[in-house]
């Protein structure tokens, strides 16, 4: 087993933390936020996923995992000892004239702290997302400072919020690295968790592997967006088109209609685009399915601002997604409708909602999530699919004059067709 010291205690550098610690490696958890450290000390994720906090205490308590300050991490005496620095913090999005483009000044920043420190016997591991080339350039960048170094990996992060302990052991690992050595000790240290590894021939290609499947996701559910658009006006249900040619059909299925966003649909299309900037040739399709699933946000606004400003109305579902279930609120395609229409068309009071976040601050502004049950209420627009929305239903917890406005199919076909609710989709308006 090795020592381990990862860099930032994000989602992706906290989950895999838990997990190399529990499986017998010695985690060093690096952390710049002072709060999120003393917060991780007594065993406190500043995120919900499934068994985190009882991990991540176990950990703690066993010694297995060590969470650490950049300063306090440069202080040990021992740093010689550490194998491989995993380096997993953010890449946002910052606009470049007339495109947007991955910010890695983060990167760079873990990367001038570790020069002092590191060996010509450690690995450097890349677990952020980044444009195609970027580790080459890190491994040149160390070597013009003269850094002694034995080689940079690149392993994509691949896992879905709410199931990223399981799937970092279950899916496989994409791996490379900048010379055999570095493949080979790399491997070693991933097989610690998990026995499913997909060794590329070059960076390069692990890099473009987490774009590739962002991306193809965020394209997959523009087609059905791109569909509720147009079928209503042929007198289609989109809904109901979805269902026959995906069921019993294996060559077609299809995703569900609504909101798409979170911190890697709405992103990594940008950077694959930045990626193949050099590229002769009309590459507009691969931005496509970002566009399109931006101007449903666009639609949605005018929707609820032509029939709604007047209305006791709830937007709820304000997490990126609904299943599984996460708190986050990253790049939120509900919290950005909520914006829009309150900027928009200044409605009477929003009341904002969702099963698994307690307040928000939306505009500068602070909120406290809204009772869904209350019998003023008069509109629901939900804006993710979580599970609980259909089991209110089921039970009938809502107001019975309430209108549902079902943006992400949360509410099966089965249950909207035998319930006594008023209950909507998208497709029925776009």
């Amino acid at each position: 087993m090795e020592n381990v010291a990862i860099i930032g205690a994000g989602f992706v550098g906290l989950t895999l933390s838990i997990v190399m610690a529990e499986s017998g490696n010695n985690v060093f958890l690096v952390e710049e936020d002072l709060e999120i450290v003393s917060q991780l000390k007594i065993g406190k994720a500043h995120f919900f996923e499934p068994e985190l906090d009882d991990k991540l205490s176990k950990m703690v308590q066993t010694k297995k995992l060590f969470i650490l300050s950049w300063d306090q991490f440069l202080l040990l005496s021992n740093a010689e000892s550490i194998s491989f620095f995993i380096i997993a913090v953010g890449t946002p999005l910052q606009n470049d004239e007339s495109q947007q483009i991955a910010d890695t000044s983060n990167i760079i920043h873990c990367i001038n702290q570790l020069i002092p420190i590191i060996n010509s016997t450690q690995v450097i591991i890349m677990r952020s997302t980044v444009p195609v080339g970027t580790t080459e350039s890190i491994l040149n960048y160390l070597l013009n400072k003269e850094a002694k170094i034995l080689g940079v990996a690149y392993c994509p992060e691949r896992t879905v919020e709410g199931n990223a302990l399981n799937e970092l052991c279950l899916l496989p690992q994409i791996i490379s690295g900048t010379n055999s050595i570095v493949i080979d000790k790399t491997k070693v240290l991933f097989e610690t968790f998990n026995d499913n590894i997909i060794v590329v021939s070059n960076t390069r290609t692990a890099e473009m592997c987490k774009l590739v499947d962002n991306t193809f996701r965020d394209f997959s559910f523009s087609f059905v967006n791109a569909l509720s658009i147009v079928l209503p006006n042929l007198g289609i249900e989109t809904t109901e088109l979805i269902g026959a040619v995906s069921k019993n059909y294996p060559r077609t299925n299809l995703l569900r209609i609504g909101p798409v966003g979170g911190p890697c649909l709405s992103k990594d299309p940008y950077i694959l685009m930045e990626s193949i900037s050099s590229v002769n040739g009309d590459l507009s399709i691969f931005l496509q399915g970002r566009i399109v699933n931006q101007l449903l946000l666009e639609r949605i606004v005018k929707f609820l601002g032509k029939n709604f400003t007047k209305s006791n109305i709830c937007i709820s579902g304000l997490a990126f997604k609904g299943m599984p279930l996460t708190n986050d609120l990253r790049d939120s395609p509900g919290v950005k409708i909520v914006e829009e229409f309150i900027k928009n068309y200044n409605p009477n009071e929003v009341l904002l909602h969702d099963y698994e976040i307690s307040t928000f601050n939306i505009l500068g502004r602070n909120y406290v999530s809204s009772s869904i049950y209350s019998e003023e209420l008069e509109v629901l627009v939900i804006c993710n699919n979580n599970y609980k929305y259909e089991l209110d239903l089921i039970e009938e917890k809502f107001s019975k004059k309430l209108r549902i406005i079902d943006l992400c199919e949360a509410i099966s076909r089965t249950v909207k067709k035998s319930s006594t609710y008023s209950i909507s989709t998208w497709g029925d308006f776009s």
